[in-house]
């Protein structure tokens, strides 16, 4: 038996739950009372982008100026294995980060070192 509930309301909720509070949808489902494939397909049918879960947990990994001591290195041009080694991290997946998080700085680099 299905039963009716208010799309208006179900979407407010996803939106805050995703948006502001930034949980994944297992968070989202065990909240709600409902399974992980109903939040997927919420998600899907109201067009809903699923919660970047990066930033939280590279902040509650590395503390809360985690991130902007990241971008503050980026930008001041540190070598991706300088600023790999301080986060325990290998050189490639910081410039996994910057290219995904901070494309600004991201293509500014590669053009500045295109020359070289």
């Amino acid at each position: 038996m299905r039963l009716r509930t208010d799309k208006a309301l179900i979407e407010q909720s996803l939106r805050h739950l995703t948006t502001e509070k930034q949980l994944t949808g297992k968070e989202i489902a065990t909240t709600l009372g409902v399974s992980e494939v109903t939040v997927g397909a919420w998600h899907k049918a109201l067009g809903i982008p699923r919660a970047k879960k990066f930033e939280r947990h590279f902040a509650a990994k590395y503390g809360e100026t985690a991130l902007y001591d990241l971008e503050e290195f980026l930008r001041n041009g540190y070598s991706y294995a300088f600023i790999g080694r301080g986060y325990g991290l290998s050189r490639e997946r910081i410039r996994q980060i910057a290219r995904d998080f901070y494309p600004g700085i991201w293509i500014e680099r590669k053009l500045r070192y295109a020359d070289k």
